[in-house]
């Protein structure tokens, strides 16, 4: 069992338990590591961070420096600074701070379609009931059919900021505003 561990300039992988560091890449100049790594057939993708903000895939089975041997791909544009990345099926969807989503296919991050839903993001995307959920600042949940083309399902209008992130409880989508928990 492995542990990802994103953080400034670096990020590495180590054993659970004993945090013996089985490999690392380094991207650079990025700090302030908000957001989760997302694993999905034998991959590792993870935001940069602050400052000049990449998506990165990692292929999982090196040893040591993998930085120019194991990265499958990376992604400049329209990346998030604060939420994670989403993978469904072989696409990868994030949003970025300003309100651009993106879909990539997650094996050679190659662009499928990037829409502007407008607003301001930091909560990361969902996916649940086969429907992917995009909540902005200002309250706004966009809701997509997961796919290689870009389709709305339906928009919704809370009341206050949303800075968190959607969860499910059981059959319930549970939403935080800056003042009320909706579900």
């Amino acid at each position: 069992m492995r542990l990802i561990v994103p953080g400034a300039e670096w990020v590495c992988a180590e054993e659970q338990g004993t945090g013996t560091e089985i490999w690392r890449a380094n991207f650079g100049a990025g700090h302030a590591v908000v957001r989760r790594a997302v694993f999905r057939d034998g991959r590792v993708y993870i935001c940069t961070g602050f400052m000049k903000p990449e998506l990165w895939a990692i292929k999982v089975d090196g040893a040591g420096d993998v930085t120019d041997s194991h990265v499958a791909w990376t992604c400049e544009k329209q990346v998030p600074e604060i939420s994670s990345p989403l993978v469904s099926g072989s696409e990868i969807y994030f949003v970025s701070s300003k309100g651009v989503a993106t879909c990539l296919d997650a094996k050679t991050g190659e662009s499928i379609w990037q829409q502007r839903l407008g607003g301001n993001f930091a909560a990361s995307p969902l996916l649940a009931d086969d429907k992917l959920y995009f909540t902005s600042q200002e309250g706004i949940t966009t809701v997509l059919k997961p796919g290689r083309k870009y389709e709305e399902i339906a928009r919704n209008q809370l009341f206050g900021q949303t800075l968190a992130s959607l969860a499910i409880s059981g059959d319930s989508l549970l939403i935080r505003t800056q003042s009320q928990l909706s579900c």
